[in-house]
């Protein structure tokens, strides 16, 4: 079966990598990402189960899991969508029913990840364009207060001068804050916050005893 549905999906072309069990499935995971799983539950060394748990672990969150498994009681089939598996298909499946659920996952992950990339995209646009004003505003504050303190420093009284550098201290104050704005956000984009989205080829985990 495993050989088959690896054949099937490869036909439509779904880039596959296959587990015969659940160890050696954590194993590969340790240099694939998969975009979807599709996971037995009765299995030797692991029920898929605890390797769903165990998957999850490992920081996959938002891949989608699939089981498909020999146990069609009602009570196998809660019990796994009440672990918070994506669907839950029972064996023997028709090829069209295994892809259509696969490309129904699939497509509802890149909607969301095409969701969220838009949404940092506008915050990142509407961020730069608010960082170049709130830079453009103190910095000009900061220019034309000292210009007009040094062209009248000899005739201003001490009071004017006081109120002249605290006008200056106010927007440096305001420029530090938008330095570390700055900062903040630098270390957003270099955290990998964007997610990769690609359309046509899904790396797909097999994991079927």
């Amino acid at each position: 079966l495993l050989e088959n549905l690896k054949d099937i999906l490869e036909i439509e072309k779904f880039e596959v990598s296959m587990a015969n069990n659940a160890n050696e499935a954590l194993t590969i995971l340790r240099t694939v990402q998969p975009d979807l799983v599709v996971c037995d539950i009765m299995m030797p060394d692991m029920d898929g189960y605890t390797f769903y748990q165990r998957f999850r672990a490992l920081g996959f969150k938002e891949v989608p899991f699939i089981f498909l498994s020999a146990k069609s009681d009602l009570t196998d089939i809660r019990n796994g969508m009440n672990l918070g598996v994506d669907d839950y298909l029972t064996k023997p499946v028709a090829a069209k029913d295994l892809i259509q659920a696969i490309n129904i996952r699939l497509d509802r992950k890149y909607e969301a990840t095409k969701s969220l990339n838009e949404t940092i995209s506008r915050f990142k646009k509407g961020f730069e364009l608010a960082t170049e004003h709130e830079f453009r505003t103190p910095m000009s504050g900061i220019v034309g207060f000292l210009e007009s303190l040094k062209g009248s420093i000899n005739k201003m009284d001490i009071e004017s001068a006081n109120r002249y550098v605290s006008l200056i201290e106010q927007s440096s104050e305001r420029l530090f804050k938008m330095f570390n704005k700055l900062r903040i956000w630098n270390e957003i984009n270099d955290s990998d916050l964007l997610v990769s989205q690609d359309s046509n080829t899904y790396n797909i985990k097999e994991n079927i005893h």
